[in-house]
């Protein structure tokens, strides 16, 4: 696979964004595999440190910044509630140990799209709760731009925050047509910038419009061959590796990455059009691998340790980590036992208490729109990640799940005394 490091790499000793393609002539070519922001921190780490360890480590330190940012933005979302639920809501991020593991991982910036996203819907959101102000506006534009130039994930997040905001604008009668228009109109140039800004590049770098080479891959090779392998009852693997192979007819294998995406993407498109419903279940089948998967907890043990776990999960004896947990436990890895079980406990608990905070949202008017807002964020990204979804998806979405989770803790005691308070009524009239 191609990495954000190796497109650093030759940005920093030949000058050019590239994924390490060729011409016929020997000379890199551009690439639009990805977008530019995270191979550009690396590269300015280079500049600094030259191609070393260390310029990879300040990159994780940067990294681990943005982790201490993420639960400071989870606070000041809460915080619009109040400072009660600000402080559950960075409590609960503090306690996603999970989330370690993303920010040790300086191989994708599935971090650093988190804390530039998180950012731009902490401005968007204030705009709602607070003194709508032009100023939130134009910072939750601009963070989310950076955001779709980090990671293709949130490439088109801004589209149903931009329903949201016009039809905010269009139920307040508070506010002029030219103040609605001004508003909705720097949102939206802000975001067209970025949006047209990167597929213009593209267009005159590679000669192609589409945002990502990767597109077309992701379409054919995941969405179209999970879809038919539901469909032929097959395992997802043998139709990954079928369609991994398809190329246009009539042309040789130096065709450029650019228009292999255009085909698969036409080409996985259609079969995805073809059979909606199979294509529909394959993405809700695979919801629960988002949101309740978790990698093990190598990253919390010494190296040493973490050999010998590898070493009994790789010699063939078991298959899977719930059958590997027992051949550790029996071995006395207990502590990796407890943090990988607490994994999966906290991400339940988790989502049962934003289920809970999302009805008691919508008991209230007044938060509606943050409502709106919040869940908009939460089923994008679970949209976009499936059917291929891994747990390190989900950054994106967890600082809303931290917020929802809160108001539904801090909801209990009230939501008690209502259900003590309608027993003792019963009980006074059957008495």
């Amino acid at each position: 696979m191609i990495s954000y490091i190796e497109a650093a790499r030759h940005l920093y000793y030949n000058g050019i964004f590239s994924a390490g393609e060729v011409n016929a002539a020997g000379a890199l070519l551009q690439t639009s595999r990805f977008p530019p922001v995270y191979p550009f921190i690396i590269f300015l780490s280079f500049l600094a440190f030259g191609d070393t360890p260390l310029a990879l480590d300040v990159v994780r330190f940067v990294t681990w910044c943005m982790a201490i940012g993420l639960v400071y933005f989870t606070y000041r979302i809460g915080r619009l509630w109040g400072l009660g639920l600000g402080y559950v809501a960075a409590f609960l991020a503090a306690l996603d140990i999970y989330m370690v593991s993303v920010a040790m991982n300086y191989d994708t910036p599935d971090f650093m799209v988190a804390f530039f996203s998180t950012m731009g819907v902490f401005y968007f959101m204030r705009y709602f709760k607070m003194q709508p102000r032009l100023f939130d506006v134009l910072l939750s534009a601009l963070w989310l731009g950076v955001g779709m130039w980090t990671k293709v994930s949130v490439y088109l997040l801004w589209v149903p925050l931009l329903f949201i905001l016009v039809f905010h604008l269009l139920r307040n009668n508070t506010r002029s047509l030219r103040t609605k228009l001004l508003h909705a109109g720097v949102f939206l140039t802000i975001v067209l910038v970025f949006f047209g800004g990167w597929k213009v590049r593209n267009w005159y770098a590679v000669g192609s419009s589409s945002f990502s080479s990767q597109s077309g891959e992701v379409m054919l090779q995941y969405h179209a061959g999970h879809t038919l392998a539901r469909l032929r009852g097959v395992s997802n693997l043998v139709l990954e590796q079928e369609m991994n192979i398809v190329l246009p007819p009539n042309v040789n294998e130096n065709i450029s990455a650019e228009e292999k995406s255009d085909y698969q993407y036409a080409m996985g498109r259609r079969i995805v059009l073809d059979h909606p419903l199979a294509y529909l279940a394959v993405k809700i089948l695979d919801v629960p691998s988002l949101l309740l998967g978790t990698l093990p907890p190598y990253y919390l043990f010494p190296r040493g340790r973490v050999e010998d776990i590898i070493r009994v999960f790789s010699s063939g004896a078991v298959v899977g980590h719930r059958a590997l947990l027992p051949v550790l436990w029996s071995e006395g890895r207990h502590l990796y036992i407890v943090i990988y079980v607490w994994l999966k406990v906290f991400m339940l608990a988790l989502l049962g208490f934003a289920c809970v905070g999302i009805v008691r949202m919508l008991r209230h008017r007044s938060d509606h729109w943050m409502l709106s807002v919040l869940l908009a964020v939460v089923l994008y990204i679970v949209f976009v990640s499936t059917p291929v979804a891994t747990p390190r998806y989900r950054p994106p979405l967890m600082p809303m799940l931290y917020v929802l989770a809160a108001y539904g803790l801090l909801s209990l005691p009230a939501l008690s005394r209502r259900v003590r308070s309608m027993h003792d009524v019963g009980v006074a009239a059957t008495s």
